[in-house]
């Protein structure tokens, strides 16, 4: 398992040195991998494996070097691959000398992936549509570094004299939206590969090229239901199935998440007669409903269960680990994702991949009550008619809130509100729902993800078969997905019923599992009776309040103790304010942690303002 590379390349010269940008990072030293390091005059390649490097995701030969980092499978209308299973690198590199990028329309997946032609001397990087997976860039003069890590190329660039700088215009993004809007990192010239990006380096004058060969605006637009509700249903069942076959067809060890929710659940139906096969898990703490759902489940199947308590032991490790999760994340993973490396240190002992249900229920719930997506301020300009207005009163309130030092929102200001105005997924032509849709699948969904990928990627393989281009293109066919149902505001009749697919999926294929509470309150079975949706009803009003009280990831105290313990330095109160961070530390807010980690990952890497 591939999960960490850095290459470098210069054609106009021969490389001499050969920098170790991972061994300079003490998150790396705490970690336990099989390093490989490839080297011709003019490029460097080292990459870091769980274990050995393997046929899935490292292949060489007299003329091709190629790293998978993630998974490729062949589309199921492809019709250059023969097997619908999961491809090898050795295959990419035939597929690559047959179509050379034409290729990356006969395959999906969630990947990057790095493909080195001796022969041209061509360097060439390639993302999935969907991409979680970010990889990054860095060109000075001649020479372009390539990584799966920005920590890495920071390294890279201090050993060879090179002072990073703070992209201060990305971090007032962050502040404002949760997220980096485009494809700018929090480094000046360091850049984000695009979704469905194409990236080329030769020994030509001006060789880097960087485009989309997939773009969710021209390759996502047919917003048409194509299927009745039970046409639908049938289409989408033979997909996911499909789905969980091929992600399965790699041969790792792998446990599958059990969650209280849906998405799991029906990971579990539609696995069918394969699921006792496997270990299925879930994590929190004990007593709450996030793992006495998934123990009653495993119980009354029948299924080989590990619980992962956050208890003792957790609150222990806590600072190690929110350590660690800031340093591979890259900036954009916070201290409180220390809960995912807990649980996933443990689970990579023995397994290398995971199976969950990420993401699926994102395009079937409304926007909003979606909100570790997308923001208010991100809410406010999808609704405006004058968006340029509306930027306005978002910079006034910033301002007032203290977060940002006034300094920077006024030397700034013109830069962020050309970046943000100009946006394609937040200021568009297109109709409400649809200009919503993007926002979420291209910017919220897609990113807020990525910081578990980030956290997790030196320990286990997340395969996400919901995260699939295939299924959402055919669920856009279908009645199912929320873009269909719009109302513009919250309408509890409709959440409820956009679990209608879910619901389905799992009484067709296991409709025992229809009879046990989920987490949103309720069982599914009395979705699928309308004499029965006044008894849903009410079990939802007794159990919302007692779940969301109970919950395995309420509490903050943990991040705060870790950030009483580890001070923020205060080299970067010129961009954050630190003294508000204090005051309103003890408060549950989200700026408070991003910020916090944020600083914390740039004193990591000696960035200075």
């Amino acid at each position: 398992m591939l999960f960490d590379l850095f290459a470098l390349v210069d054609f106009s010269e021969e490389i001499k040195e050969s920098v170790d940008p991972f061994a300079r990072q003490e998150v790396y030293k705490k970690l336990t991998y099989h390093q490989k390091l490839s080297e011709t005059p003019h490029t460097s390649i080292r990459s870091l494996y769980k274990r050995e490097p393997d046929a899935l995701s490292f292949y060489e030969d007299e003329s091709v070097e190629v790293y998978i980092f993630g998974y490729c499978f062949p589309r199921s209308d492809s019709r250059f691959f023969q097997e619908q299973k999961r491809l090898t690198a050795k295959q990419l590199a035939f597929a690559y000398r047959e179509l050379h990028q034409h290729m990356l329309r006969q395959i999906k997946g969630s990947f990057s992936v790095l493909i080195y032609d001796k022969e041209k001397q061509q360097l060439q990087l390639f993302t999935d549509p969907l991409n979680v997976r970010p990889t990054y860039y860095y060109r000075k003069g001649s020479r372009l570094a390539v990584s799966t890590s920005q920590s890495a190329i920071l390294q890279y660039m201090q050993a060879t004299g090179e002072q990073p700088e703070v992209d201060e215009v990305s971090v007032m993004e962050y502040y404002l939206f949760e997220y980096g809007l485009g494809n700018e990192t929090y480094i000046r010239s360091v850049s984000c590969m695009p979704p469905g990006g194409w990236l080329s380096f030769t020994k030509e004058e001006e060789g880097l090229e960087v485009q989309q060969y997939w773009n969710v605006f021209e390759d996502l637009n047919q917003f048409k239901i194509e299927y009745s509700e039970e046409e639908g249903l049938t289409q989408l069942e033979e997909m996911l199935k499909h789905n969980l076959d091929l992600y399965l067809s790699g041969g790792r060890p792998t446990a599958v998440a059990l969650t209280g929710g849906f998405d799991s659940r029906t990971n579990l139906a539609l696995l069918g007669n394969r699921a006792k096969d496997f270990l299925y898990y879930s994590y929190g703490i004990a007593d709450t409903y996030d793992m006495t759902i998934p123990q009653e489940i495993a119980q009354k199947n029948g299924l080989r269960y590990k619980p992962i308590y956050l208890h003792r032991k957790y609150q222990e490790q806590y600072s190690r680990n929110a350590r660690q999760a800031i340093g591979m994340g890259d900036g954009i993973a916070e201290a409180n994702r220390a809960n995912y490396l807990y649980a996933f240190r443990e689970l990579g002992k023995e397994y290398d991949s995971i199976l969950t249900g990420l993401f699926g229920s994102e395009l079937i719930k409304h926007p909003t009550s979606v909100g570790n997506f997308i923001n208010q301020r991100s809410k406010r300009l999808l609704n405006s008619k004058q968006p340029a207005e509306e930027w306005k009163k978002i910079m006034e309130e910033a301002k007032s809130d203290g977060f940002i030092q006034p300094e920077m929102l006024k030397k700034h200001g013109a830069e962020l509100e050309k970046r943000v105005l100009g946006n394609p997924y937040l200021n568009n032509d297109k109709p409400m729902q649809i200009k919503y849709f993007y926002f979420l699948l291209m910017v919220g969904v897609r990113k807020y993800f990525m910081k578990e990928i980030k956290v997790e990627r030196p320990y286990v393989e997340n395969l996400h078969p919901f995260l699939d281009i295939e299924f959402i293109e055919l669920l856009l066919k279908t009645p199912f997905p929320w873009v269909y149902h719009w109302t513009g505001k919250k309408d509890l009749v409709k959440s409820l019923q956009t679990h209608r697919l879910y619901v389905s999926l799992i009484h067709r294929n296991q409709p025992g599992l229809t009879n046990i509470l989920s987490t949103h309150g309720y069982k599914p079975r009395y979705l699928l009776n309308k004499a029965t949706l006044p008894l849903m009803s009410l079990q939802y009003w007794y159990y919302k309040d007692r779940i969301k009280a109970k919950s395995s990831f309420k509490s903050l105290e943990p991040v705060w103790k870790y950030f009483r313990e580890q001070p923020v330095n205060g080299a970067y109160q010129g961009l954050i304010d630190n003294h508000q961070l204090r005051a309103l530390r003890e408060q549950d807010t989200k700026n408070n942690i991003k910020l916090s980690s944020l600083q914390h990952w740039f004193s990591a890497n000696k960035v200075t303002l």
